[in-house]
Protein backbone atom coordinates (compact mmCIF):
# COMPACT_ATOMS: atom_id res chain seq x y z
CA UNK A 1 0.00 0.00 0.00
CA UNK A 2 2.86 2.38 0.88
CA UNK A 3 4.72 1.87 -2.39
CA UNK A 4 1.39 2.25 -4.52
CA UNK A 5 0.45 5.22 -2.34
CA UNK A 6 4.41 7.08 -3.55
CA UNK A 7 3.69 5.80 -7.21
CA UNK A 8 6.63 3.29 -7.14
CA UNK A 9 6.59 -0.28 -9.32
CA UNK A 10 7.26 -2.83 -6.85
CA UNK A 11 6.93 -6.96 -6.81
CA UNK A 12 6.30 -8.54 -3.74
CA UNK A 13 8.54 -11.62 -2.97
CA UNK A 14 7.58 -14.07 -0.45
CA UNK A 15 9.36 -16.38 1.25
CA UNK A 16 7.88 -19.31 2.93
CA UNK A 17 10.67 -21.29 4.51
CA UNK A 18 13.52 -19.83 6.61
CA UNK A 19 16.12 -21.30 5.87
CA UNK A 20 18.40 -20.27 9.25
CA UNK A 21 16.53 -21.11 11.54
CA UNK A 22 15.84 -18.72 15.24
CA UNK A 23 15.62 -21.21 17.78
CA UNK A 24 13.90 -19.94 21.17
CA UNK A 25 15.19 -20.14 24.81
CA UNK A 26 13.55 -19.07 27.80
CA UNK A 27 16.15 -17.77 31.21
CA UNK A 28 14.74 -19.07 33.90
CA UNK A 29 15.39 -16.55 36.62
CA UNK A 30 13.30 -18.68 39.36
CA UNK A 31 15.60 -21.16 39.66
CA UNK A 32 18.21 -19.87 41.92
CA UNK A 33 22.24 -20.41 40.95
CA UNK A 34 23.95 -22.38 42.99
CA UNK A 35 27.38 -20.31 42.84
CA UNK A 36 27.56 -16.37 43.46
CA UNK A 37 28.90 -14.53 40.80
CA UNK A 38 32.46 -13.08 40.84
CA UNK A 39 33.62 -13.39 37.69
CA UNK A 40 33.75 -13.98 34.04
CA UNK A 41 36.64 -16.16 34.40
CA UNK A 42 35.47 -18.30 36.72
CA UNK A 43 31.85 -18.15 35.95
CA UNK A 44 30.33 -22.00 35.11
CA UNK A 45 27.01 -21.66 33.39
CA UNK A 46 24.05 -21.89 35.46
CA UNK A 47 21.80 -24.26 32.81
CA UNK A 48 19.29 -21.37 32.85
CA UNK A 49 19.06 -21.33 29.41
CA UNK A 50 16.42 -23.72 28.66
CA UNK A 51 14.95 -24.77 24.87
CA UNK A 52 11.79 -24.25 23.63
CA UNK A 53 10.33 -26.79 21.38
CA UNK A 54 8.22 -24.92 18.85
CA UNK A 55 5.57 -27.33 19.22
CA UNK A 56 5.33 -27.10 23.16
CA UNK A 57 4.27 -23.46 22.35
CA UNK A 58 0.86 -24.63 21.68
CA UNK A 59 0.50 -25.24 25.15
CA UNK A 60 -1.28 -21.83 25.62
CA UNK A 61 -4.41 -23.23 23.73
CA UNK A 62 -3.80 -22.62 20.30
CA UNK A 63 -6.88 -23.92 17.96
CA UNK A 64 -4.53 -24.19 14.80
CA UNK A 65 -0.65 -24.46 13.78
CA UNK A 66 0.68 -21.03 12.82
CA UNK A 67 1.97 -20.57 9.14
CA UNK A 68 5.16 -19.30 10.04
CA UNK A 69 5.93 -21.83 12.51
CA UNK A 70 9.36 -24.07 11.26
CA UNK A 71 10.97 -26.72 13.02
CA UNK A 72 14.70 -27.61 12.50
CA UNK A 73 15.72 -31.77 11.65
CA UNK A 74 16.09 -31.59 15.21
CA UNK A 75 12.64 -30.30 16.15
CA UNK A 76 11.17 -32.79 13.54
CA UNK A 77 12.86 -35.99 15.23
CA UNK A 78 12.30 -35.29 18.76
CA UNK A 79 8.36 -34.17 17.86
CA UNK A 80 7.92 -37.53 15.85
CA UNK A 81 9.20 -39.78 19.04
CA UNK A 82 7.01 -37.94 21.15
CA UNK A 83 3.94 -38.98 18.65
CA UNK A 84 5.38 -42.32 18.82
CA UNK A 85 4.37 -42.79 22.57
CA UNK A 86 0.78 -41.24 21.76
CA UNK A 87 -1.80 -44.53 21.88
CA UNK A 88 -4.45 -44.40 19.48
CA UNK A 89 -2.38 -42.71 16.61
CA UNK A 90 -2.82 -44.86 13.31
CA UNK A 91 -0.19 -47.40 13.08
CA UNK A 92 0.44 -46.30 9.83
CA UNK A 93 0.79 -42.62 9.43
CA UNK A 94 3.55 -43.37 12.20
CA UNK A 95 5.06 -45.59 10.06
CA UNK A 96 5.03 -43.35 7.05
CA UNK A 97 6.77 -40.33 9.33
CA UNK A 98 9.34 -42.95 10.60
CA UNK A 99 12.72 -41.17 9.45
CA UNK A 100 13.93 -44.38 7.73
CA UNK A 101 10.73 -44.68 5.55
CA UNK A 102 10.23 -41.28 4.75
CA UNK A 103 13.44 -39.87 3.90
CA UNK A 104 15.40 -41.21 0.85
CA UNK A 105 18.16 -43.43 1.46
CA UNK A 106 19.98 -42.63 -1.55
CA UNK A 107 21.45 -38.94 -1.25
CA UNK A 108 22.33 -36.80 1.65
CA UNK A 109 19.27 -34.69 3.02
CA UNK A 110 18.71 -31.27 1.74
CA UNK A 111 16.53 -28.54 3.72
CA UNK A 112 13.59 -29.58 1.17
CA UNK A 113 13.50 -32.90 2.64
CA UNK A 114 12.99 -31.37 5.89
CA UNK A 115 10.50 -28.73 5.16
CA UNK A 116 8.64 -31.39 3.36
CA UNK A 117 9.13 -33.76 6.87
CA UNK A 118 8.01 -30.31 9.06
CA UNK A 119 4.49 -30.54 6.95
CA UNK A 120 3.71 -34.34 7.28
CA UNK A 121 4.29 -33.80 10.99
CA UNK A 122 2.00 -31.09 11.32
CA UNK A 123 -0.46 -32.53 9.27
CA UNK A 124 -0.65 -35.58 11.28
CA UNK A 125 -0.93 -32.59 14.42
CA UNK A 126 -3.45 -30.77 13.11
CA UNK A 127 -6.54 -32.88 14.38
CA UNK A 128 -4.90 -32.99 17.66
CA UNK A 129 -4.90 -29.29 17.75
CA UNK A 130 -8.01 -28.20 16.22
CA UNK A 131 -9.65 -30.30 19.26
CA UNK A 132 -6.95 -29.51 21.87
CA UNK A 133 -8.59 -29.04 25.69
CA UNK A 134 -5.70 -27.37 27.48
CA UNK A 135 -7.13 -28.19 31.09
CA UNK A 136 -7.57 -31.77 29.25
CA UNK A 137 -4.13 -33.89 30.65
CA UNK A 138 -4.84 -37.23 29.01
CA UNK A 139 -5.32 -35.71 25.51
CA UNK A 140 -3.11 -36.65 22.46
CA UNK A 141 -1.64 -32.89 22.09
CA UNK A 142 -1.25 -32.24 26.01
CA UNK A 143 1.04 -35.84 25.83
CA UNK A 144 3.24 -34.54 23.11
CA UNK A 145 3.96 -31.53 24.49
CA UNK A 146 4.76 -32.48 28.37
CA UNK A 147 7.01 -35.07 25.85
CA UNK A 148 8.42 -32.07 24.10
CA UNK A 149 8.38 -29.68 26.98
CA UNK A 150 11.42 -28.86 29.35
CA UNK A 151 11.66 -30.54 32.52
CA UNK A 152 13.11 -27.08 34.75
CA UNK A 153 10.27 -25.14 32.84
CA UNK A 154 7.23 -27.22 35.10
CA UNK A 155 8.59 -26.21 37.98
CA UNK A 156 8.22 -22.25 36.78
CA UNK A 157 5.48 -20.87 39.28
CA UNK A 158 1.92 -21.04 36.62
CA UNK A 159 1.03 -17.09 38.50
CA UNK A 160 4.21 -16.14 36.35
CA UNK A 161 4.38 -17.49 33.07
CA UNK A 162 2.22 -14.60 30.99
CA UNK A 163 3.09 -12.05 33.78
CA UNK A 164 6.39 -9.09 33.41
CA UNK A 165 9.05 -10.54 35.50
CA UNK A 166 9.56 -9.15 38.86
CA UNK A 167 12.22 -6.10 38.21
CA UNK A 168 14.55 -6.40 41.08
CA UNK A 169 14.73 -10.65 40.55
CA UNK A 170 15.13 -9.49 37.05
CA UNK A 171 17.95 -7.08 37.81
CA UNK A 172 19.52 -9.83 39.83
CA UNK A 173 19.34 -12.43 37.01
CA UNK A 174 21.14 -10.00 33.87
CA UNK A 175 24.46 -10.96 34.76
CA UNK A 176 23.89 -14.16 35.18
CA UNK A 177 22.30 -14.46 31.59
CA UNK A 178 25.26 -12.05 30.24
CA UNK A 179 27.47 -14.52 32.03
CA UNK A 180 25.92 -17.97 31.15
CA UNK A 181 25.78 -16.41 27.29
CA UNK A 182 29.41 -15.74 27.69
CA UNK A 183 30.25 -19.24 28.92
CA UNK A 184 28.51 -21.08 26.27
CA UNK A 185 29.38 -18.60 23.40
CA UNK A 186 26.35 -17.11 22.06
CA UNK A 187 27.42 -13.41 23.50
CA UNK A 188 28.02 -10.78 20.41
CA UNK A 189 31.35 -9.95 22.01
CA UNK A 190 33.14 -10.06 25.51
CA UNK A 191 34.06 -6.68 25.27
CA UNK A 192 29.72 -5.98 25.60
CA UNK A 193 29.75 -8.57 28.54
CA UNK A 194 32.26 -6.86 30.54
CA UNK A 195 30.86 -3.75 29.81
CA UNK A 196 27.37 -4.72 31.22
CA UNK A 197 29.32 -6.19 34.24
CA UNK A 198 30.91 -3.09 34.84
CA UNK A 199 27.19 -1.29 34.67
CA UNK A 200 25.08 -3.81 36.77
Amino acid sequence: MVQKAGGFDHKFVHHPHRYSHLRKFFYNIYEKPKDVFESLASHQGTGRIRFLHPIAMLAFGARSIPPDMALESSDTFSLFRALKTVRGLSPSILEKLEPTNFFPLKRLLQQKDVIMYDEALKACLEPMVASFDPHDPKSHLSRVISRLEDSSLSRVPSNVVNAPPDRMLFRRSLIYLVADLHAQGDLVSPFMCGALCRIL
